[in-house]
């Protein structure tokens, strides 16, 4: 928020890494689409790029409620 993202746009995420294990993520929905910020990586992703399957995240409108996410999976990001 002090870089100036409004609160709306910093979504806390619940996923499966790729080990199947519950883990949190931060959501970023930015001009450039939906990025992820996660504390196993430097590197900041799009979410589809994160190989995470993607459970519950924060509502936009209201934090206190989480909404499904439908167990969605990003795919698996390309070595470079």
């Amino acid at each position: 928020m002090d870089m100036g993202y409004p609160r709306q746009a910093l979504l806390m995420t619940v996923v499966k890494d790729l080990q199947g294990n519950g883990h949190a993520i931060l959501t970023v929905k930015s001009g450039k689409g939906e990025l992820i910020l996660d504390n196993l990586t430097d590197d900041i992703r799009a979410w589809d790029q994160s190989g995470y399957t993607f459970v519950k995240r924060q509502s936009q409108e209201n934090p206190n409620i989480w909404l499904s996410l439908g167990n969605v999976v990003g795919s698996q990001m390309s070595e470079r």
